[in-house]
């Protein structure tokens, strides 16, 4: 399961390198113009850190990464990506014991 989302920061951190003066062009439109390089920044952080962190718990393990982003990138735009891979990573591992529950796997109670 963290493999999986190792993967998705990996994946999200090449999509943000590849578009990130894009995206601060776009910014340049409402606000300061450093929205692309500030989620680069956590995206960074959080890449350089997915093998050091060690847990197979998932909530722990994103609650980490999440903190080491909300650092990096400080401001509004860290917070609100703390509390974007916080709630993301609660629906999912909800919805994956929904899931065990509904199908018998996993007992209620």
């Amino acid at each position: 399961m963290i493999q999986s989302y190792k993967n998705w920061i990996n994946n999200s951190y090449s999509q943000i390198k590849e578009n990130y003066v894009e995206i601060n062009n776009l910014d340049q439109k409402l606000g300061d113009g450093d929205h692309g390089s500030t989620i680069l920044k956590g995206l960074d952080t959080a890449v350089a850190n997915l093998n050091i962190i060690s847990s197979e718990d998932l909530s722990f393990f994103m609650s980490e990464i999440s903190k080491l982003m909300r650092i990096s990138m400080g401001g509004a735009s860290g917070i609100l990506m703390t509390i974007f891979i916080k709630e993301y990573t609660f629906l999912w591992i909800t919805t994956c014991v929904m899931a065990q529950i509904s199908s018998g796997d996993l007992k209620a109670g």
